[in-house]
């Protein structure tokens, strides 16, 4: 839909390879679209997807609620002979800062990056913001609450795991909630979501084999979306779907490009 408005900024927060950032740019050249990835193994990916769009501004930093310096532990890498995922030697999407002390702390996975929050960076109204950072998203909601709450944030799209804080900071700002299709990442005592809805085996980009679908009974409302994931029980902790919040303000906009989009 992003091809339907006329400008704006959009910040790609966890950027990996640029994928995201590259689609964003070429769909609409109009846009400024400045990305976010702190990743050793990813930024010779991205100079080589996005190194030549003018419109696209790399910051090799993580973005997380302080300033300084944090530590960065990537669990796995691809060799590059994943399916779809050929050339991409090196690539990483596990990538996730952790706590000094924590066990991974002088792993050989782990290094040390340049942390920085989204208030320190962006003193303007924001169009669009993806969030892909393995479980901190809160982190860098709590890094931008000026950003939000002074600026203005349009849409925010945002991996989700059911995590209370994130759906807090979202619909206290009243954001209308627009879901995705599910990931489910099985285990031995829990092959398959089949009590859960409609899945199919698909595999991620690290070669894991997941289900994908979506849930039963799916309730959007502030409330209901709370209360679906607490129906799930012990399931929760091994679902994974993206959240597309758009504000109030933007909506109507957001409808009118949907219904351009479809018709």
């Amino acid at each position: 839909m992003l091809k339907f408005v006329p400008a704006g900024l959009c910040l790609d927060v966890g950027a990996a390879t640029g994928r995201a950032s590259l689609a964003w740019s070429t769909r609409n050249p109009n846009l400024e679209v400045v990305s976010f990835e702190p990743f050793l193994g990813n930024l010779e990916h991205f100079e080589r997807l996005c190194g030549d769009k003018s419109n696209i501004t790399l910051t090799e930093k993580a973005v997380t609620d302080f300033v300084g310096c944090a530590r960065l532990y990537v669990s796995a890498t691809l060799k590059g002979t994943e399916r779809n995922w050929e050339g991409f030697k090196g690539y990483s999407s596990s990538g996730r800062l952790i706590p000094e002390g924590h066990p991974k702390w002088d792993h050989a996975g782990s290094q040390t990056v340049e942390a920085t929050t989204l208030d320190s960076e962006v003193r303007e109204h924001v169009l669009l913001l993806k969030i892909d950072v393995q479980g901190s998203e809160h982190d860098v909601l709590s890094g931008a609450r000026e950003l939000f709450d002074r600026y203005g944030v349009d849409m925010v799209y945002v991996e989700f795991s059911g995590e209370a804080d994130v759906l807090e900071f979202l619909t206290s700002r009243s954001y209308v909630l627009f879901d995705n299709n599910y990931i489910y990442s099985p285990d031995e005592n829990n092959p398959a979501p089949d009590t859960l809805g409609d899945f199919h085996t698909a595999s991620l980009s690290s070669g894991r084999q997941v289900y994908m679908g979506v849930v039963k009974e799916r309730r959007l409302s502030d409330a209901g979306f709370r209360a679906q994931w607490d129906m799930t029980g012990e399931h929760r902790h091994r679902l994974q779907t993206d959240l597309l919040a758009v504000s109030p303000k933007y909506l109507p906009i957001f409808l009118r490009a949907c219904a351009a989009l479809l018709s």
